[in-house]
């Protein structure tokens, strides 16, 4: 086997072979992630895999990724979509996979020979689930839906005649997936059409409403994030924020008290939780909660995606020794979504907080020294490679870097969105 062979080889490590992987989340009707997609680059050139054919980026994928436990914990436990060229699956790669956490992306050049129906029949029966990706139906195509489970359309190339395309996949046994959904709007006309799995970035994309006043959930975060960003934090101004709002303060406790702290002693008290936790720790976990607190009704792959941009933003700024604080480019990835979570103008929501200046400019005006590390973690989310790969080289931040930092991000933000979410 190839993987086999790659393995035992001198098998490129991450840092060596300049890999940068992400995760684009796939969604089902509720907006709830059911999966990732795992997105690849390397550094070669702005055109994605640059000297890197399909198959060997395929491989450093599966060798890099999900053959090693720790940087497995990128896609959090659901199971991640791995394109495979059709080389590589007749060369039987996947059969060293598990297939409870790999699905397989058969991608847009394959056709129905013999040969490949015959390995995706055995790849099925393993238990895998085959997804074919950029779909489009013709002679050479339609073999293939004999043996797939899932079909991705791209909402963008298909769009003049998408319900045509549709109407004809309904004949088949496949699950519809909507892929490069950006718009609300395109999030609802597709799941009008029947398809039951979505993909793109129409959950981060805001639906600004006319209002005179912030909804009461709004204003209780924003009193709490205003109490957070003074320079010297009152734990008595705290407690009495927390107090009023019963279910934050059930939330902050049963955080502090669950298996991720140790405690031998339990803490019953929000007074006792702030002193437990600290200034540091404060400012963090509060802002987690109040920000999944606003978000109830949305995508929580919004919060998570929130979430992980501070981390990434944080870790970075650390690493980099930036001169600004990390703690406020953790703020600053945390609250450049919140214009998305609410529906309210990110500038009448940040209106009257008492932020840093630098702060302030990378959110609003994408500049300082904050703005281009939010650029270059947006960028990096969305596998943009020309952008992201120019805001490392300005910042200084070598390749194996800038992949450490996006992973521990990712295994932090899911750790912490599971204990936030905890029954």
């Amino acid at each position: 086997m190839l993987l086999a062979k790659e393995q035992n080889s001198a098998a490129p490590s991450v840092g060596a072979a300049h890999v940068y992987i992400a995760r684009q989340p796939i969604l089902d009707r509720r907006q709830k992630t059911v999966a990732y997609e795992l997105l690849y680059r390397t550094g070669a050139d702005s055109g994605g895999f640059g000297d890197i054919d399909g198959e060997s980026a395929t491989s450093r994928i599966l060798i890099n990724c999900l053959s090693s436990e720790s940087t497995s914990n990128i896609v959090g436990g659901k199971k991640a979509f791995v394109n495979f060229p059709p080389d590589l699956l007749l060369d039987g790669i996947p059969d060293g996979l598990n297939p409870e956490r790999v699905v397989i992306e058969v991608l847009e050049n394959a056709t129905g020979t013999y040969s490949m129906l015959e390995a995706l029949t055995i790849f099925r029966n393993m238990g895998f689930t085959i997804a074919l990706d950029d779909f489009e139906l013709n002679e050479e195509t339609e073999p293939l839906l004999q043996v797939a489970d899932i079909v991705k359309v791209d909402w963008l190339v298909q769009h003049e005649n998408i319900a045509s395309v549709t109407e004809k996949l309904k004949h088949y046994n496949v699950e519809l997936l909507a892929e490069k959904i950006e718009t609300d709007e395109q999030f609802k006309a597709a799941i009008g059409l029947g398809y039951s799995l979505f993909q793109g970035y129409f959950f981060a994309k805001p639906q600004l409403v006319s209002l005179q006043d912030l909804p009461i959930a709004t204003r209780s975060w924003l009193n709490i994030f205003r109490a957070l960003q003074k320079p010297d934090i009152s734990f008595d101004e705290l407690e009495i924020i927390i107090s009023q709002d019963p279910a934050l303060a059930y939330k902050l406790l049963k955080i502090i008290n669950s298996a991720a702290f140790a405690l031998r002693q339990g803490v019953t008290s929000v007074k006792q939780a702030l002193i437990f936790l600290g200034e540091e720790e404060i400012r963090a976990w509060l802002s987690l909660i109040a920000l999944a607190g606003l978000s109830t009704d949305k995508s929580e792959e919004l919060v998570k995606t929130a979430c992980l941009r501070g981390r990434f933003m944080e870790n970075l700024m650390r690493d980099c020794s930036a001169p600004v604080d990390p703690k406020e480019g953790f703020f600053t990835g945390l609250m450049s979504l919140l214009d998305a979570m609410s529906g309210i103008p990110l500038h009448k929501l940040i209106q009257g907080l008492p932020l840093s200046t630098e702060i302030i400019d990378a959110l609003l005006y994408s500049r300082g020294a904050i703005a281009p590390y939010l650029e270059l973690v947006t960028a990096y989310e969305r596998a943009i490679h020309p952008k992201y790969q120019r805001y490392a080289s300005t910042l200084d931040i070598e390749p194996e870097t800038l992949l450490r930092c996006y992973l521990e991000a990712a295994k932090w933000t899911d750790e912490i969105f599971n204990q936030l979410r905890a029954d």
